[in-house]
């Protein structure tokens, strides 16, 4: 029987601009305006990503509270899971830091990204501090080697056992960013072989236009799925789309007919 999956919208991304996609959420009145819409689409979370005056990446805590307390007021109950994404601006400490400082309720991290910092008990105290504080760190996988390293940072104590979950992402590292439901499947096999000692949330995002037919395959083993502009503002046939809710919309029709 194939679960109904947990759907998060994420919106708007790093380095997208209203020249890439008009329609992008960037200011913090956008995105909470587009929560709204997407919520109302069926998405059940959003993944945050805040810009700066600038429209620049930013890891600011004033920026990221005042985003989610826009939020909140509209949608209470609406999971937020913030970005540590460094864009190539940010250091470990400094994505460490805005965690410790918001104490969100999920928080998004690249495996690779974090193992740049080279003291090993200082990473084990911030994963085992953010479990404590209630923060669900979902760790994000690329490839064979983020997995691996994953699997060795559990086995070896640095990330807790407890509450894990991880993203699966499709197609970043093709020269186009484009994905197919075919590289689903070695990546899914070998975290079946590494992670498969665990129990772990499970979730999955694509680049490029078949973005939702990878959301769907991933949905038949169990997988949630992540949305929207930040991997992918494309319908299938190469058109753009209106919105993010319109992509959640069009994810939700295809789930209704497997589940």
């Amino acid at each position: 029987m194939v679960m109904t999956p947990f759907i998060m919208v994420a919106p708007n991304g790093a380095h997208k601009t209203k020249i890439d996609v008009s329609a992008i959420p960037l200011t913090e009145d956008e995105i909470a305006a587009e929560a709204v819409r997407c919520e109302s689409a069926g998405a059940n979370g959003i993944h945050l990503h805040v810009r700066d005056v600038c429209s620049n990446h930013s890891l600011d805590f004033a920026i990221y509270e005042s985003c989610i307390n826009k939020i909140k007021k509209r949608l209470p109950k609406f999971f937020i899971q913030v970005t540590t994404e460094s864009a190539g601006r940010f250091n470990p400490e400094e994505q460490r830091q805005v965690i410790y400082n918001l104490v969100p309720s999920g928080a998004s991290i690249s495996i690779k990204e974090m193992w740049k910092e080279s003291d090993k008990k200082l990473l084990a105290n911030f994963y085992h501090r953010s479990q404590e504080n209630g923060t669900e760190v979902q760790h994000i996988i690329y490839d064979r080697s983020d997995i691996l390293l994953l699997s060795h940072a559990i086995k070896t104590g640095i990330i807790p056992r407890k509450a894990l979950s991880y993203l699966l992402v499709l197609g970043r590292h093709d020269i186009v960013q484009e994905s197919t439901p075919e590289d689903f499947f070695p990546l899914y096999s070998e975290c079946e072989k590494k992670l498969s000692f665990l129990d772990c949330k499970k979730m999955l995002c694509a680049f490029g236009r078949n973005e939702i037919s990878c959301l769907v395959t991933g949905v038949r083993f169990g997988f949630d799925c992540r949305i929207g502009f930040e991997n992918n503002h494309l319908n299938e046939d190469g058109s753009f789309s209106s919105s993010n809710a319109e992509r959640v919309a069009f994810l939700c029709q295809k789930i209704e007919q497997i589940v």
